[in-house]
């Protein structure tokens, strides 16, 4: 099962990022700043694809040429913060860090990224959360619902993350919805 073992010592500083959608396409990227135990701030940049629900949002004019008729009345959105509007968040040991503190090492990898929003371009807020340091080889795992069953009531599936950070914050952008993305943190 997916366990969070307790409040890690590292701390939040900040987070600025973007994404954007073409229907449930997504795509999103960003960085994040974190305090480590002993105070020195630590900057992990992360980027991901995946799938979302939202508003129609904007719908792509007609546009000439092969990809501009592709695109073509598909709905479009988008949203983005940066480092100096209000965010918050906080960190997490997951189960494969039960019994220490987490390292740099831990944030590094192979992640699962989600969010939910809704923005305009004056004001809106978003939530969203990380499950870092997972077992790349554990990815298998989704593309086959019974292994990733078995494994992650194992505590060893990709749902078992080392970190887990929770962040809200606000945005810019026209969006309202969510997104559930696959992508990396370095």
């Amino acid at each position: 099962m997916f366990f969070v073992s307790g409040r890690s010592a590292w701390r939040w500083e900040t987070s600025g990022g973007g994404g954007l959608s073409l229907d449930v396409v997504a795509v999103s990227g960003g960085v994040l700043k974190l305090f480590d135990p002993n105070a020195k701030r630590q900057v992990f940049h992360y980027g991901g694809v995946g799938a979302g629900l939202s508003t129609p949002g904007l719908k792509v004019p007609k546009l000439g040429g092969t990809i501009g008729r592709w695109l073509s009345g598909r709905a479009f959105n988008g949203s983005g913060a940066p480092t100096s509007l209000w965010n918050d968040g906080f960190i997490m040991k997951g189960a494969a860090a039960a019994h220490r503190e987490l390292t740099r090492a831990d944030f590094i990898g192979p992640c699962i990224m989600g969010d939910v929003g809704i923005s305009s371009p004056i004001k809106g807020r978003s939530f969203g959360f990380f499950l870092c340091g997972l077992n790349p080889q554990a990815f298998i795992d989704l593309t086959n619902p019974a292994l990733l069953i078995i494994d992650t009531l194992r505590g060893v599936g990709p749902l078992n993350p080392s970190a887990v950070i929770g962040w809200q914050g606000d945005t810019r952008g026209l969006v309202a919805g969510g997104t559930g993305y696959l992508g990396y943190i370095g």
